[in-house]
This record gives C-alpha cells, sequence and structure tokens, in this order.
C-alpha cells in the first residue's frame, strides 16, 4: 500500500493551492503549519492571485514589487472595490444649516448646504446593478458640497516605484443618481490632484423618478500622483424650490484604481 502525504507534494503545487485561498482566509490557513504558512503568503502565491484575477503581473511590475509583502499590497490595492469610504453616508446624516465650518461627518468633509439621508422602497426602489443597500445620500435647496481624501501612500506605500518605472494609474469611477419626481436638479463630480482638475460629471436633471449611472475612465498624470492625495468632490442641489431637500440623490459613488504600463 503506497502511502501519501499532502506534504509529500513539490511546494510549488503548495503554492499553487494556496494561491486559491481568499484574501480574507490567509491568516486562519498560515496558522495552520510552517508549511502553509509559507506557502499561502509565498511570492509565487501571490503572483498567481494576480493573474487568477487578471491584474497585470508580467516582468516589468514583478521585478519592481520584488517581495511577497509588496505584491500582498499591489493585489490588495487593484482589488479594492471602492477608494471611498462610507460612499452613502449610511450611519445617517442630520441636515444642518449652512456652517462656515461645517464638522466632517466620519469620512467625508461636508464643505457646505444641507445633506440628509434616505431611504427608498418601492417605486423608488434602487436599481438592482447598483449592488448596494436601502440608503442614499440627497441634497437640498442650496448647494452642497461634499469631498473625501483618497491617499496612495497610505494604501499602497509601493506605488511610487511603479509610477517612477513607467507606470500609471488609472481610475474608474461610477455614481447613480436620481432627481425627484416633481423638482429638477443639478450634480457634479471631480477628482483634483495637486493643481490638476479632472471633470468626470456635470449634467442637469429633470424632474421625474428615475436611476441613472453615471461612469469615467481617466488615466491620471503620474507627476500629479506622485505630489499628493487624490481629492474627490460632488456637488449637487434642485433647480426649482427654494426649502427642503429636493435636490439631486446620490447612490453609491464609487471609485476603484488600477495600475497599467506606460504607452512606449
Amino acid at each position: 500500500m503506497i502511502h501519501f502525504s499532502y506534504e509529500d507534494l513539490p511546494y510549488e503545487v503548495h503554492c499553487i493551492i494556496m494561491s486559491y485561498i481568499d484574501l480574507d482566509d490567509i491568516s486562519e490557513v498560515a496558522s495552520v503549519c510552517r508549511l502553509w504558512h509559507e506557502a499561502v503568503g509565498s511570492t509565487s502565491a501571490w503572483i498567481m492571485r494576480l493573474i487568477h484575477r487578471n491584474i497585470y503581473a508580467e516582468d516589468d511590475i514583478l521585478q519592481i514589487l520584488d517581495t511577497s509583502e509588496k505584491l500582498k499590497q499591489y493585489y490588495q490595492f487593484c482589488i479594492k472595490n471602492n477608494f471611498l469610504k462610507n460612499p452613502n453616508m449610511d450611519d445617517g446624516c442630520q441636515p444642518t444649516i449652512v456652517d462656515p465650518s461645517p464638522p466632517n461627518h466620519r469620512e467625508w468633509n461636508l464643505e457646505s448646504g444641507d445633506w440628509k439621508v434616505e431611504k427608498h422602497v418601492g417605486a423608488d426602489a434602487y436599481p438592482a446593478e447598483a449592488g448596494v443597500g436601502l440608503l442614499n445620500a440627497v441634497t437640498s435647496y442650496r448647494d452642497c458640497e461634499r469631498h473625501q481624501d483618497i491617499n496612495f501612500a497610505m494604501i499602497f506605500p509601493a506605488y511610487k516605484s511603479l509610477l517612477e518605472n513607467g507606470f500609471q494609474i488609472k481610475v474608474l469611477w461610477h455614481v447613480w443618481i436620481a432627481p425627484r419626481f416633481d423638482c429638477a436638479s443639478k450634480y457634479r463630480a471631480l477628482l483634483n490632484m495637486s493643481s490638476r482638475e479632472y471633470e468626470l460629471v456635470s449634467v442637469n436633471l429633470e424632474a421625474g423618478v428615475r436611476w441613472e449611472k453615471h461612469s469615467d475612465e481617466i488615466i491620471v498624470n503620474s507627476s500629479d500622483v506622485l505630489k499628493g492625495k487624490l481629492k474627490y468632490t460632488e456637488i449637487g442641489c434642485d433647480r426649482q424650490f427654494w426649502a427642503g431637500h429636493y435636490g439631486v440623490k446620490i447612490l453609491n459613488p464609487t471609485i476603484r484604481c488600477k495600475f497599467i504600463p506606460s504607452p512606449s
């Protein structure tokens, strides 16, 4: 009788198997034994995870990301579903009178206006594609502005090495917005990086309940990314009434990023 043990497999095979372990389960798997600890966090396993997710993993980038920790950070950066935190302010937001120094609302900086959070069901139900719960931010008759900063250095410390070696960051953005059934409104979304401003959308919405998706892809200037944070700003209000929260409804603004080689 042939006795076979899992430990008899070649180390390369262990790495292949471990590359299918979900990110949330890596710590638990690594605690089982020394072999699993080494294989699940190995450079080979991280490279194969990148390949499984169709993330760019050619030799030019692997030469820069030359440790398992850098590969892990790169993987986490590329699979992040949304760089915006608390996108729908779903812990609640009490409307306040415009203040010269409005308080921060967790991750959002409420620059101006009268914000609140709504819940919609029935005829106003959110589109299934939005893939979120039952809350959205809503603006008022005042010009409402909020922004959030994204600090790449905090998320992926090695990002500068990629930019300095011929890679670029592509920003992928989308949001769902809707007017009220009886009030026209307007909405604008911007990205600011260093001294450069990218307008994602500027739209006037006519009255009538409907959710519509807006999206864009932008390759940001590498020198701008190296200088500072990415700032995401949303501005909205209604265009008819002079009281109440009749402005644009904003659902699930999302920013994702990925690295791409610069054109040769």
